[in-house]
């Protein structure tokens, strides 16, 4: 289920992310195991505790973590990395796609793959995504949790791109209230 801010979707994305900030609760918990504020060490050493188990392989250039989602409605992926601030974790980047995606195959364009991901995601860490129209008519899924946002927006037809942020991190920041950075 999803909430959509209609009048001014940027002042109740505002709104809404002063709240949960102000609560003071931290929600660090991203997914494998993986959580923000992890140190740089850590990740490592636990992704190819992963990888040893068979859980995840090096994504595309070995730029990416690449995750068998099984989850999806059809057979697709995640991939992650993260952004490091004073060697931890601060944002994880995703992108999601479903293997057999081809341009005939309608079913599986990211206007269903998002869908299916904010199902999954709306699972994993609870609450409703709201959707914020930007200048340009395109759609941004924002899911805001004490200090943990949660940004999901479809990247062109083949592609779902996801922002994970510790929003803790210098709060005041401009680029940081940003819900694509």
């Amino acid at each position: 289920m999803m909430a959509c801010w209609s009048c001014d979707p940027m002042s109740g994305y505002r709104r809404q992310m002063a709240k949960e900030l102000a609560t003071g609760e931290r929600h660090d918990s991203l997914f494998l195991g993986i959580y923000l504020g992890m140190p740089a060490k850590d990740f490592f050493g636990h992704c190819w505790q992963l990888n040893k188990q068979g859980l995840v392989k090096e994504g595309p250039q070995n730029a990416s973590v690449q995750y068998a989602l099984g989850e999806l409605k059809a057979p697709g992926k995640m991939y992650f990395y993260p952004d490091f601030h004073e060697d931890k974790i601060h944002k994880m980047r995703l992108t999601f796609s479903y293997d057999a995606w081809a341009i005939w195959n309608k079913e599986l364009y990211s206007d269903k793959l998002i869908q299916d991901v904010i199902r999954i995601f709306e699972r994993w860490y609870g609450g409703q995504f709201m959707e914020i129209k930007g200048k340009k008519g395109h759609s941004v899924f924002v899911h805001i949790d004490g200090n943990r946002r949660i940004s999901l927006w479809i990247k062109d037809d083949m592609l779902v791109r996801g922002l994970i942020t510790d929003m803790s991190i210098d709060p005041g920041d401009k680029k940081n209230n940003s819900v694509l950075d």
